[in-house]
């Protein structure tokens, strides 16, 4: 069974998050952070279950980046609005408008998920419609995950670019004919020569 985090003290739970607004960032937020802004007894450890589980405060008590995105009044109906909506998943996967339900839609959500006296039944919804009376659900924008790291693009990989062929460059071809002619004075052989010479380069 799910088990939601709740609070005795309605006020206690709207103290705290006006806190959050008003004080600089703890290191970590321990039982001492909360007794010394006079939160005093269980709701020292209620007010820790529900920090938590709406993800301003690690398992390891250290303020998250949705802790600090609340300290931004504007900003903050929106900040709550993602963190109810995460926390109460189920709820709003069955009723989109869950923070308008009455209360025995509430009743019949908590009573299937949980297994609780009514006392603590009560003081869950009650809790939930405390968070909601903090939220603005109308138009809140999509909020990453502060638990999670934000996910790294993926690469794109594009197809190979052709290069263009080289430009076509002029060739010039030198040929070197060496002769080697026999010794006579007959100037018959050299015309000869000459004349066979010119017929098998230039013809």
């Amino acid at each position: 069974m799910a088990e939601f985090p709740y609070c005795t003290n309605s006020s206690s739970v709207r103290r705290c998050f006006e806190v959050i607004q008003n004080t600089a960032v703890p290191r970590r937020m321990s039982a001492q952070f909360l007794a010394g802004l006079d939160f005093r007894g269980s709701d020292v450890r209620s007010l820790t279950n529900i920090l938590k589980s709406l993800g301003f405060v690690t398992a390891s008590d250290v303020p998250t980046k949705r802790w600090r995105s609340y300290r931004e009044k504007t900003a903050a109906p929106h900040v709550m609005a993602q963190a109810v909506r995460e926390l109460y998943a189920d709820f709003f996967e069955m009723y989109p408008d869950a923070y308008r339900k009455e209360e025995d839609a509430l009743s019949a959500f908590f009573n299937s998920q949980t297994n609780v006296a009514p006392s603590t039944l009560k003081y869950m919804m009650r809790t939930f419609r405390t968070l909601c009376g903090l939220a603005d659900f109308e138009g809140a924008p999509a909020l990453e995950n502060p638990m999670v790291p934000a996910a790294r693009p993926e690469s794109v990989l594009l197809p190979p670019v052709a290069e263009p062929d080289p430009p076509a460059r002029d060739v010039s071809l030198n040929v070197t004919v060496q002769l080697q002619l026999p010794a006579t004075n007959d100037p018959a052989v050299y015309d000869a020569l000459f004349a066979a010479l010119r017929r098998h380069l230039l013809d």
